[in-house]
């Protein structure tokens, strides 16, 4: 919604607050849905996108448009900066949700491990390449399944636009060495700490 200065027009406060109200009731029906409804495709997603970033949008122009102090537009800023804060809560939830299930695991085939290498959701910007293992097996790891990482990147994206970046990384991280802690058990490898790992001699 775009704001005017104006509180006679039709974008005045007394719109900002009834739109406000609408998105709201829209967002709590959302977070209080216990099932998850973002394990889909980014088309059947982007409603939930869309209403995220309305109301982040809201949320920077309110904080930026000069009322002179007045105590309605604080009173948006502050309802714009809750409805915001519990999207981000279910959006956390929604990005765990799916990282869980839609895992790949190492499949073997006539002895050998063959599946390709996902980028990293977070810094999709990377694209490194994978060297191959001079030892008789190799085991490249899939994150998670291709069809999902459009979502994934676009809950990322919202989550840091929103400034809840650390929380995104740490639901990434935690999932990750869930992940990482079922491929050692699926390889037999004794349960190691990040540290050991680290230190490893690597082929």
């Amino acid at each position: 919604m775009t704001l005017t200065s104006d509180k006679n027009k039709g974008g005045g406060l007394t719109d900002i607050e009834n739109w406000m109200n609408s998105v709201e009731m829209k967002v709590n029906s959302w977070v209080l849905d216990k099932s998850f409804v973002l394990n889909c495709s980014l088309e059947e997603a982007s409603e939930y996108f869309e209403l995220v970033e309305q109301v982040l949008g809201l949320a920077d122009n309110l904080a930026s448009f000069p009322f002179n102090d007045d105590w309605k537009n604080k009173e948006l800023l502050h309802q714009a900066h809750t409805v915001l804060h519990f999207a981000m809560v279910k959006l956390e939830e929604e990005f765990s949700h799916i990282l869980v299930k839609n895992r790949q695991f190492l499949e073997t085939e006539k002895g050998n491990v063959s599946v390709c290498l996902c980028r990293d959701v977070i810094n999709e910007e990377e694209d490194d390449e994978v060297e191959e293992s001079s030892i008789s097996k190799e085991f490249i790891i899939n994150l998670v399944r291709p069809n999902v990482i459009p979502v994934l990147k676009c809950i990322a994206n919202l989550m840091f636009a929103s400034k809840y970046e650390q929380e995104c990384t740490l639901a990434y991280i935690r999932n990750r060495r869930v992940a990482l802690a079922e491929v050692l058990f699926r390889l037999d490898m004794e349960r190691m700490s990040i540290d050991e790992l680290v230190k490893m001699d690597w082929p």
